[in-house]
């Protein structure tokens, strides 16, 4: 004779653990995409805002003279007194509040110790850094070195 009872407390007991496992492992990996995605986007805002500060500095009509392409580290906006200053998402500067740091370092290559290919025109390195004030490893660096006359 076959005696079919339904189940027993051990088999409800382990089949409630592994649905509670299963739950708290979807629960875990779903909160682990969340922080990674915010990540990520932090770190194309940071690549973003870079990229528009190296092209603003790019199209300045005098770099020779300018006060953005002097010698030296520089922070954006003019409140911005020692960088690297704060800024938003959407790079506003005249407030110095926001979630990102920003700054850009000028080397005249005239006057480092590396050989110019054309000793005729002026170049110099910039290098734009923007970083994340709550993650310091969210961080885009754009460098270039530009040549005019």
């Amino acid at each position: 004779m076959c005696s079919e009872r339904g189940f027993t407390l051990i088999e409800v007991a382990a089949a409630a653990l592994i649905g509670t496992v299963l739950v708290l492992g979807v629960g875990l990996l779903s909160e682990n995409l969340v922080r990674r995605r915010a990540a990520a986007d932090s770190s194309s805002a940071a690549a973003a805002l870079a990229e528009r500060q190296m092209e603003l500095l790019l199209a300045e009509q005098n770099p020779g003279t300018s006060p953005e392409l002097t010698a030296g580290t520089h922070g954006p906006g003019a409140s911005c007194v020692s960088p690297p200053c704060k800024i938003t998402e959407t790079g506003d500067t005249s407030t110095l509040i926001g979630p990102y740091l920003m700054q850009w370092t000028v080397v005249d290559d005239s006057s480092a110790a590396t050989p110019l290919i054309d000793p005729s025109a002026s170049t110099k390195t910039i290098t734009v850094t923007v970083t994340h004030t709550s993650n310091p490893f969210t961080r885009a660096t754009l460098q270039t070195h530009y040549k005019y006359r």
